[in-house]
């Protein structure tokens, strides 16, 4: 994406304060939501990796990825995202364990 798409979404969400159902009927009545969504099912769709969940081991990770699971490919770029949101959502929580009570004591 480019400097305008980014632009375009962050004030569609904010137009649509944060919700999800007008965000998304906006993405469909612009022509550059329009494409944005397109170009985003394109790149979903580029991905063929394939797992069974129930055949393998989810422990120490939100999402698949193929740290775990034999059948998603290391150089899946769709899952090499996943992966780097599954660590942030890692770090995220780690951290804010290490605050948590300091900050709940601050708000009483």
């Amino acid at each position: 994406m480019n400097e305008r798409e980014e632009s375009w979404l962050r004030i569609t969400y904010q137009n649509a304060n944060g919700e999800l159902h007008p965000f998304l009927s906006r993405l469909q009545t612009d022509t550059l939501g329009r494409s944005l969504h397109e170009e985003w099912q394109e790149w979903l769709a580029s991905c063929t990796c394939g797992w069974e969940p129930r055949f393998q081991n989810m422990t120490g990770e939100y999402f698949p990825t193929a740290r775990y699971h034999q059948s998603i490919s290391s150089n899946c770029q769709l899952h090499q995202t996943v992966e780097a949101f599954g660590r942030f959502c890692a770090i995220a929580e780690q951290e804010w364990l290490k605050v948590a009570d300091w900050y709940t004591f601050i708000q009483s």
